[in-house]
């Protein structure tokens, strides 16, 4: 397909959320600053942005006092996470899909893969509930310019690819496509997904999730989605 795949962790080793969301930062950050001097701008503001990203990618904490979580600590955005986000909306050619196992230890017996996205009412109504919780003079406001369609369009395409490799992931309870306001899709720009692979708690799942031949399938499931994203 032509497509270069970035990966955000190649060893089994723990990455925390802000350090997996600072690497999706740098990159089109660093994407950027090499177009801006050929458009007659300079990026003197967006690499100011470099060792703020460095220091999240540095700290690996997703705790909330530890640093962790740099420019994109608290409710909404401030002026260096808009601009982050408002980098990263340029790059209609670039997603990030987030792959997870999933568990459920109080009941072994649920199965199969779901997949979430967010999009911006789902997010500006956790964003304002949670305001209410919390002194509104010390918040900034909730960003809006996620690409709604594309977001959707995505997720979609992720879990109906996967499941034309996999049937048996069908999950079995009320949805498998579902708007969650994790981080991971909150502080970032790029159209994205979070796929929950299926159960390593249930016997069955954790099995197709050790089988070689399972991870293939899944693999070619992700890879037909990105390919359908932008060719159907």
């Amino acid at each position: 397909m032509g497509a270069q795949v970035i990966l955000t962790r190649q060893a089994d080793d723990w990455h925390s959320i802000y350090n997996r969301i600072a690497q999706a930062g740098k990159y089109t950050v660093n994407q950027m600053i090499k177009e801006l001097p050929g458009q007659g701008y300079q990026p003197d503001a967006l690499a100011d942005l470099l060792p703020k990203l460095a220091e999240m990618i540095d700290i690996n904490s997703d705790e909330e006092n530890s640093g962790g979580r740099g420019i994109l600590k608290g409710i909404g955005l401030n002026a260096d996470g808009r601009l982050l986000l408002d980098t990263q909306a340029q790059f209609s050619d670039t997603l990030f899909i987030s792959l997870h196992c999933n568990s459920l230890s109080s009941d072994t017996r649920v199965r199969g893969m779901q997949v979430y996205y967010l999009t911006n009412e789902a997010n500006y109504r956790k964003e304002t509930r949670d305001c209410q919780l919390a002194d509104s003079m010390l918040n900034q406001p909730a960003y809006m310019l996620y690409d709604d369609a594309g977001r959707t369009k995505l997720a979609t395409l992720l879990r109906d690819s996967i499941l034309k490799q996999l049937p048996e992931l069908k999950f079995g309870g009320q949805s498998d496509l579902l708007q969650e306001n994790y981080a991971v899709l909150r502080e970032m720009n790029l159209i994205n997904a979070l796929v929950e692979m299926a159960f390593v708690t249930n016997e069955a799942d954790r099995q197709l999730l050790l089988d070689p031949a399972g991870q293939q399938k899944i693999a070619a499931g992700v890879a037909e989605a990105v390919y359908l994203y932008y060719c159907d």
